[in-house]
């Protein structure tokens, strides 16, 4: 088994649904997410139907995962198509050369920005399967990111539009605090701003009550009772 990034942790048991308390709680509906769009700094829009994805050659990728709260999970089998292929067959001669990023938005409305070298990473997915079994509405139905080398809060769930920009999206102050630019965790690009040891000591220190609080978003609530609130 590789080493760990600095300041991380193996977690013992599946790897949780997580994120941001106002994205983790919505639940997009996958039944309503049928293509990939692409806008932005490019010649053309265009939008990319899921089935035609089949034209693709299938990848597995086993890759660990690391989340910027200080845990990880080993191994992770995941099976989809290499965004590098996704790229030259679909979006490639629509963008234009200006285009240096991308921001990959879900349908939850959680999204983030990402140079477009880390985006077509060789090791960079577009899964739809995890250990075998279709990819489920907690962790991303239908098309999630998957980008090993970044914190898990780059690998976006429930893909649905790429925006392509000629630079950096722009942040808040909270927005710098809560995601570096790139976001590797061998490096620990934790925050935006700060002394990143300070990040990683902060996050462990609460580890306990962010899993304690992921836990009433493993699942889907049910209708009869309505969205759970964080």
């Amino acid at each position: 088994m590789n080493p760990l990034p600095s300041g991380q942790r193996w977690l013992s048991g599946p790897m949780p649904r997580f994120g941001l308390a106002q994205y983790v709680q919505r639940w997009a509906d996958p039944s309503t997410v049928r293509a990939l769009g692409l806008h932005g700094e490019v010649h053309f829009p265009l939008a990319v139907a899921h089935g035609q994805l089949a034209s693709l050659p299938r990848v597995a990728l086993t890759a660990h995962f690391h989340c910027v709260t200080t845990w990880s999970v080993p191994d992770l089998c995941w099976e989809g198509w290499r965004v590098q292929d996704l790229w030259a067959a679909f979006f490639r001669e629509a963008a234009r050369p200006s285009a240096s990023h991308v921001r990959i938005s879900g349908a939850d409305g959680y999204a983030t920005c990402l140079p477009l070298e880390e985006f077509l990473h060789p090791s960079a997915l577009l899964a739809d399967r995890l250990a075998g079994q279709p990819l489920s509405q907690a962790h991303g139905a239908p098309l999630r990111l998957v980008v090993p080398r970044l914190y898990g809060y780059k690998n976006v769930k429930h893909v649905q539009t790429l925006e392509l920009l000629a630079g950096p999206a722009p942040v808040s102050g909270m927005g710098r605090l809560l995601a570096h630019p790139r976001g590797r965790a061998d490096l620990e690009e934790r925050s935006g701003v700060g002394f990143q040891p300070f990040w990683r000591r902060l996050y462990a220190s609460q580890l306990s009550t962010f899993l304690r609080q992921a836990e009433r978003f493993q699942s889907p609530p049910d209708p009869l009772q309505g969205e759970p609130h964080a």
